[in-house]
């Protein structure tokens, strides 16, 4: 085999893939790189590359660090290629064996001959029986796509001192407060705020648009004319360099979302956020509203309310809640009747609480008890949270309108006159634990109104209800039916897929949909369980499997029917319940390679790990809920999304 070609001096730092490094002072939470962390991005980087390209790069770069690593002197992939080598494999072999590309393998093999002073596989193999075996050291960090969410922000130029320094501030306080990345580009006076890089939330989306009033306002308060902002957000997945068990390592994001965003600004008009069709479906997905309300463009000047709006006929049906709605129709009825005869003596506990995780339907049943008692006569009070302060954030639904703290508790407090009031407080547990506490007190102490607040739980020691709602997973039958019904109510025949059940909205230029269009082509060489190609009659029981029970999965997948890959709303969903949890992403991405069982002993032989610590790690995720064990000891996830977003994030 040839030698390899010496590297040209400074090749390392020049990008690939049209990718660079930002500029120094760009990045939150720096540390110097590590070759040993950096190799696996590297790698992913100089796949694209010709044969040609690959045997210029200098493997010496890539490997000397990480060799410390590992007692042996052989990183763990070394390890694996060297015994494909004693076992006679070829090179193409080799990368069907470990799933990467061919080009990575003769990198690999470069190094390993470097590092074993060995100038043919005949030598390599031979000094490779003379190395002592050791247990290699585990991996510190990995690559890992993940959902993000970029605001893109800028001012009119050339941008006045006074007003650059105070937008880079804001942003500044922003990106440390929201665990966010701040990528600042003085010479054209604009900015991007990344969430999700550091730990993903169902709340990301909100954030970027509370952030972009926060800006707003704060340039506003200036003693200079404000500046006429432009500002693009948008949403999609970055290959994040992560750590094991979360966190961002501070070592490589990449994403085109940020270009995207930047692309949105250009476009806007003064004065304009410009939306991207992805973060118009988190808003859609992820909001308080029914399907079909988020905008395509917002003013600054308006960012201070929710984009929230009533459903106008888009509600999704209410299948498989039919106990769950008997049960708060009779108290509603109740409660009227108690205020109807004297609203001031009307007694009992007025609390209810209905808890259920993400995606199991809180906030459509809070949406359709608000206009039961309006049908009723009588009058709501519909209130949404927001993480934020010490306080937590509050807002009117349907107007999104922000209210504080103390006329919440003085409306749940004050006696109206009017029959049969409903307090509605959805999205509890995004307040501090001591708000919340006062804040079901103050419920429990009210009379002539019939208080109810949604959580994911409700911990111990808060005031009992006079009933707690449990929202779980409804059959395969009922998400079946709920699929149908969607593809139903689309009114338009499709051979493959059923219809997005939204209106169409007025797209500004051609923007959202070259966005819908980029995100389809790169999401479309990610292996996921595709149900765009069966049939129109088999695709609700090919939904029913994928959503096993959750209501929103069957939404969002009967929505996205046609796509190449899991919705980035249910990626945003499942990837926030994950980075709420210390789990060991390396092993769950090795268990989620297959839809067969696995075992322990598998996984780590798999990635030349200790058993020991593999099995400590399997048993995490076991206690977590993420993995369960059959009959016969193989590992399963508990949900069939969550393998595949969990196989859908890896990068080799």
């Amino acid at each position: 085999m040839p030698a390899p070609r010496p590297s040209p001096k400074g090749g390392a730092k020049r990008g690939a893939g049209g990718f660079a490094a930002p500029p120094a002072g760009s990045w939150v939470g720096d540390r110097k790189p590590t070759h040993w962390t950096l190799h696996p991005f590297r790698t992913f980087l100089y796949q694209p590359l010709s044969e040609t390209a690959v045997t210029m790069l200098d493997p010496l770069d890539i490997q000397e660090h990480s060799d410390s690593a590992v007692p042996s002197g052989l990183s763990p992939r070394q390890q694996q290629i060297l015994a494909l080598l004693k076992a006679g494999k070829v090179n193409k072999e080799i990368a069907n064996e470990l799933g990467i590309g061919l080009g990575t393998v003769k990198q690999h093999v470069v190094a390993l001959f470097k590092k074993l002073n060995v100038s043919n596989r005949t030598m390599a193999v031979a000094q490779g029986l003379n190395l002592q075996t050791e247990p290699p050291a585990l991996m510190d960090s990995v690559l890992e796509r993940r959902p993000c969410v970029v605001l893109s922000i800028r001012l009119p130029t050339p941008a006045q001192p006074e007003h650059l320094g105070e937008l880079y501030k804001t942003l500044s306080s922003l990106a440390a407060e929201q665990h966010a990345l701040l990528l600042e580009r003085r010479e054209t006076a604009a900015a991007d705020l990344i969430f999700g890089i550091q730990r993903v939330t169902e709340q990301d989306i909100f954030k970027a648009l509370r952030a972009a009033h926060t800006v707003y306002a704060a340039l506003s308060r200036l003693p200079e004319q404000s500046p006429v902002l432009q500002g693009g957000l948008t949403a999609g997945l970055a290959i994040v360099s992560m750590h094991r068990r979360g966190g961002w390592s501070g070592e490589a994001v990449v994403s085109a979302v940020i270009s995207k965003a930047r692309a949105l600004v250009a476009e806007a008009c003064p004065g304009i956020l410009l939306l991207g069709q992805p973060a118009i479906d988190l808003l859609d997905a992820l909001g308080s509203s029914a399907p079909g309300c988020a905008p395509a463009a917002l003013a600054f000047s308006t960012l201070e309310r929710m984009p929230w709006g009533r459903g106008m006929g888009r509600e999704t049906p209410l299948t498989g809640r039919a106990a769950e709605l008997a049960s708060l129709e009779a108290l509603l009825e109740d409660s009227r009747l108690a205020a109807d005869s004297s609203p001031k003596a009307a007694s009992g506990n007025p609390l209810v609480y209905i808890e259920g995780e993400t995606g199991m339907g809180k906030s459509r049943l809070c949406r359709h008890l608000a206009e039961r008692n309006t049908e009723l006569g009588g009058h709501s009070h519909h209130f949404v949270c927001q993480p934020g302060g010490d306080k937590g954030d509050f807002y009117i639904f349907p107007s999104g309108a922000p209210v504080q703290w103390p006329a919440l508790l003085h409306c749940m407090k004050s006696a109206s006159g009017r029959t049969h009031e409903l307090v509605i407080v959805d999205d509890c547990h995004l307040l501090p634990a001591a708000v919340l506490t006062k804040l079901a007190e103050a419920g429990a102490r009210c009379k002539g109104k019939l208080i109810l607040l949604t959580a994911r739980k409700f911990a111990a020691g808060l005031p009992e209800p006079c009933q707690r709602l449990k929202l779980g997973r409804i059959s395969h039958a009922e998400v079946a039916s709920l699929v149908a019904a969607l593809h139903h109510r689309s009114h338009a025949p499709r051979e493959n897929a059923v219809l997005d059940v939204r209106p169409v909205l007025p797209a500004p230029l051609q923007t959202i949909q070259a966005d819908a269009d980029a995100t389809r082509s790169v999401a479309g060489c990610i292996p996921t369980p595709s149900v765009g190609t069966i049939s129109e009659e088999a695709l609700p029981s090919r939904i029913a499997e994928l959503a096993a029970g959750v209501p929103l999965f069957a939404v969002e997948l009967a929505r996205h029917a046609a796509a190449d890959a899991i919705p980035l709303s249910l990626q945003v969903v499942i990837g926030a319940r994950m980075d709420g949890l210390p789990l060991d992403r390396a092993v769950l991405r090795q268990a989620a390679k297959t839809a067969a069982p696995c075992s322990a002993e598998q996984i780590a032989d798999a990635l030349q790990e200790l058993p020991a610590s593999v099995g400590a790690a399997v048993e995490q995720a076991i206690a977590a809920g993420v993995l369960k064990r059959d009959d016969d000891g193989g590992l399963h996830f508990v949900h069939p999304l969550l393998r595949q977003v969990i196989h859908q994030a890896g990068v080799e």
